[in-house]
């Protein structure tokens, strides 16, 4: 018989308050391409307040914002 894998889920908090259900290790990027679509326009995220690149792995609960490049904290 083949064995099962248990993946871990985290639970992530969009901006909007929404919060969605991921296996653990999915990146900042792929949070922010599900919540707003491949058109984006974030060049980075804020993960629990704190600026990261789109290619963060997530692992524990926490909250995701993208920046934006026109945004005062994407532009610096």
């Amino acid at each position: 018989m083949g064995s099962v894998t248990n993946v871990a889920m985290i639970h992530i908090t969009l901006p909007d308050g929404t919060v969605n259900e991921y296996a653990a290790g999915i990146t900042c990027g792929e949070v922010i391409i599900d919540a707003l679509g491949k058109k984006h326009g974030c060049l980075a995220a804020k993960v629990d307040g704190q600026e990261h690149d789109l290619s963060t792995s997530l692992n524990v609960d926490c909250s995701v914002e993208g920046i934006l490049a026109h945004s005062d904290e994407g532009m610096h």
